[in-house]
């Protein structure tokens, strides 16, 4: 890794202790949220992932911003300047891959061993070195999962993430490049990785496939009032 990569994890290591945050995927129950419900989540620390913000209707900027696929960083970096102008806001940026995005500097890169596989149910968010791997690959797995853990969140909460085998919330059609039973295998190791460390991972989409504890959005931002 980089020097500057290592600072930046350096940096953020532990400093949301004991806090709760939100990753919020683009599947398509996300279309189908009570859009105040969405603005509620404003006031909470959340991880917008991949294509987040390119949503018209999206009403905020995300604390964090994740990627993993190299091949759409330059689409999802045009999207994600865009929402910046238009909500007067900046974003930290987090990518996971094997190659280092050495063309998009404002990017803090976290290395991934591409020979590790999110269907071999690989998960690493508790390293204590800084060159730890985030493996996997989908999104919410291999970078905004590990990197919620490194922060220190001791609650993680899933919104709009799906896992379906088609559609997201942008394109209802579309297929899907990570496959719904290698993400069931490495939630799995996820959930059971987190739970050895005090650390909640739950559900907050009612119809998705993912084997972790459900828990209703509107529960958890009512609650916080």
């Amino acid at each position: 890794m980089r020097h500057r990569d290592h600072e930046a994890l350096a940096r953020v290591k532990g400093i949301h202790k004991g806090q709760r945050c939100f990753l919020i995927g683009t599947g398509p129950s996300l279309n189908r949220i009570d859009r105040k419900l969405i603005m509620e989540l404003a006031h909470e620390h959340t991880f917008g992932v991949n294509y987040l913000v390119s949503l018209d209707w999206w009403p905020f900027m995300p604390t964090y911003i994740a990627a993993a696929e190299l091949d759409h960083l330059e689409r999802i970096q045009h999207h994600v300047e865009a929402a910046e102008s238009r909500f007067r806001l900046t974003a930290s940026l987090w990518f996971s891959n094997h190659y280092c995005p050495t063309e998009f500097p404002r990017w803090n890169w976290l290395y991934r061993d591409h020979w590790a596989r999110m269907q071999d149910g690989a998960f690493n968010g508790f390293g204590e070195e800084l060159d730890w791997v985030a493996e996997g690959e989908c999104s919410t797995f291999d970078c905004a999962l590990p990197l919620a853990c490194w922060m220190g969140f001791n609650q993680v909460y899933l919104v709009g993430c799906d896992n379906t085998r088609t559609g997201y919330a942008y394109d209802l059609t579309a297929p899907r490049a990570d496959r719904p039973d290698s993400v069931i295998r490495a939630a799995l190791v996820a959930r059971a990785k987190m739970e050895e460390q005090f650390v909640l991972l739950g559900d907050c989409c009612r119809e998705g496939s993912l084997p972790l504890p459900k828990h209703p959005l509107k529960e958890l931002l009512v609650g916080r009032k």
